[in-house]
């Protein structure tokens, strides 16, 4: 067996939710290119599905598991939150590398704090090696919604998982995190000068005011004297609580540069920014070996964000028993 464990992330962009649309069954099949040849990986976490029907066909078609039980129950169901309004977000793993889901660790959270939705499941990677893995679709309105479920993001991700089965209640297991998480990072580094800076780049520093920003810049507003209008600046309030709350970004941690996943797209008015970001909690910290962003063809056809991808060494995931 590799050492080497790939989990990917990716905005499908609307992925089955217009099907009658001109040219979408040709867009799913290059989307399908992308995962199954172009960039695979042994764990996606998906955003932007729009039914249940279309994520498991999907996983169909990549030779692709998403079925696991929840907790107290025998029978399985696909690890997809279809969310409140039709952007579902879903897990799916490839069980040719050994990898298994844990009875009784499915999570949907439809009905909790979110926009969108969050989807998590518990993997057996197998040598008593477990792997918490999440799919999350932040709101595209800014604060103080994304706050709010970011906050949630840290207690799924990091704190005690009280709704695990019993063997794993009260326990934190080494996790990962893959969002559109519609916001900059607010992971710091140590600076040149040795004070902590934001590993990201500000994207929107120096652009003209434009009205879409309200949902991107922060309260209260530096007004510009030129214009009277805000100075363009990152929202990094949610960011702050992940980091802060210990979900820390892969790109940070391994202190690699930033690759823009979004705003290439004919409709995007912000321009190149990383809004997709795979974020590990304390326990998975050490294991973590690179992170890139996928850039092709297919890519660019298929969908209005790139895929991003996080290398894990196997033997470095601490061994979890279960208590």
């Amino acid at each position: 067996m590799r050492d080497e464990l790939t989990i990917g992330t990716w905005n499908l962009w609307e992925h089955g939710m217009y099907p009658q649309r001109a040219g979408e069954h040709e867009r799913y099949d290059r989307q399908v290119r992308v995962m199954a040849d172009q960039a695979p990986a042994h764990v996606w976490l998906l955003q932007e599905i729009g039914d249940v029907g279309s994520f498991v066909a999907l996983a169909e078609k990549l030779g692709m598991d998403c079925m696991a039980a929840s907790s107290g129950e025998s029978a399985t169901s696909p690890v997809f939150d279809p969310g409140g309004r039709g952007f579902g977000v879903g897990v799916m793993w490839d069980p040719a590398a050994g990898i298994t889901a844990v009875p009784g660790t499915r999570r949907i959270f439809t009905r909790d704090v979110f926009f969108h939705g969050v989807a998590s499941v518990v993997l057996d990677l197998g040598d008593d090696r477990l792997l918490h893995v999440a799919s999350g679709h932040a709101t595209p309105w800014g604060a103080p919604q994304n706050i709010a479920e970011a906050k949630r993001w840290v207690s799924i991700m990091t704190r005690p998982n009280r709704g695990l089965p019993a063997e794993f209640a009260g326990r934190v297991l080494p996790g990962v995190l893959g969002t559109d998480s519609n916001a900059v990072t607010g992971d710091r580094i140590r600076g040149e000068e040795g004070g902590w800076v934001y590993h990201a780049a500000d994207p929107f520093e120096g652009q003209e005011w434009i009205a879409d920003m309200v949902y991107q810049v922060p309260l209260p507003y530096e007004r510009d004297e030129r214009t009277g209008y805000p100075i363009p600046k990152a929202d990094r309030g949610a960011g702050d609580v992940l980091w802060a709350g210990g979900l820390h970004d892969a790109t940070a941690v391994l202190g690699v540069p930033v690759v823009p996943t979004t705003g290439y797209h004919p409709v995007d008015p912000y321009g190149p920014r990383d809004l997709d970001h795979l974020r590990v909690n304390t326990a998975l910290l050490g294991a973590l070996a690179d992170v890139t962003v996928v850039d092709t063809d297919d890519v660019r056809a298929s969908s209005d964000h790139r895929p991003k991808q996080l290398t894990l060494r196997r033997s470095l995931i601490p061994q979890t028993v279960p208590s």
